[in-house]
This record gives C-alpha cells, structure tokens and sequence, in this order.
C-alpha cells in the first residue's frame, strides 16, 4: 500500500487523509454512519481541488499576460531601436546634403566670379581690338 504524501496533495490522496482524519478522531463503531463522512469529505476535497484549479488559471492567465506585455514592451523597444537608426540614416544624409548645398554655392560664387573676370578680359580685348583695327586704318 503506498502512504499517504501530505506534501503533495491530490484529490485521491486528500480524500484518504479525510477518512483517516475521521477515523482517527472519532474511531468509528459500527454505529456511525460512515457514508455521510465520506460524501462530505469528497466534497470538501473538490471544492478544494476547484478552487486551487481556479486559483492556478489565475495565475497562468496572469503570466500569459505579463509574457504578452514583455513581449509588446521587446517589439517596442526593437522599434524604437529601428526608427534611431533611421533618424541618424537621416541626420547622415542631411548634413551631406548641406554640405553639398554650401559647396555648391561655393562653386557658384567661383563661377560668378570667373564670369566676371572673363566678361572683363572680353571687354579689354574688344577695346584692344577696336584700337588696333584704328591703328590700321589710321596706317593706312
């Protein structure tokens, strides 16, 4: 016969506890109506067997839901992660766009002032020019 485990209990092992319990107690005679007892501690140890079932669902749904909420909290935080690297992808590209911008407006103030240089030279020439060719005509 195996003995009765208090520390570990289940519904058969607490149900052998509760006729031990009121054997013990009352060292029944043939008197005693025995039946009720064992009804009523079958009762006692279901009602036990539910509500720690009960209270085991609890907590299993509780933990379901703390998993749920790190695991939204892990997906958050991924995306967080994600959208820094894009905002520093973008911060990137934003100051080579500037730079280019000010090289370019570096390159166009060197144009402006090639052109202007260029312009003059021209005028100079056309002036050379024109008094040369008076000089020739003047030669002539």
């Amino acid at each position: 016969m195996t003995p009765i485990n208090a520390e570990t209990p289940t519904l058969f092992s607490e149900f052998l506890l509760g006729i031990r319990e009121c054997l013990r107690r009352d060292k029944l005679s043939k008197d005693d109506m025995l039946i009720p007892r064992l009804v009523e501690a079958i009762k006692r140890s279901s009602e036990r067997a539910k509500s720690s079932q009960i209270a085991n669902q609890g907590s299993e749904k509780k933990q379901e839901q703390v998993a749920a909420q790190a695991k939204a909290k892990d997906e958050i935080a991924k995306e967080i992660v994600a959208l820094k690297k894009q905002q520093i992808t973008a911060d990137h590209e934003k100051s080579i766009l500037a730079g280019i911008r000010k090289k370019l407006l570096e390159d166009e103030k060197l144009l402006k002032e090639e052109r202007k240089k260029f312009l003059e030279e021209k005028k100079k020439f056309l002036e050379e020019k024109q008094q040369f060719e008076k000089l020739q005509e003047n030669a002539k």
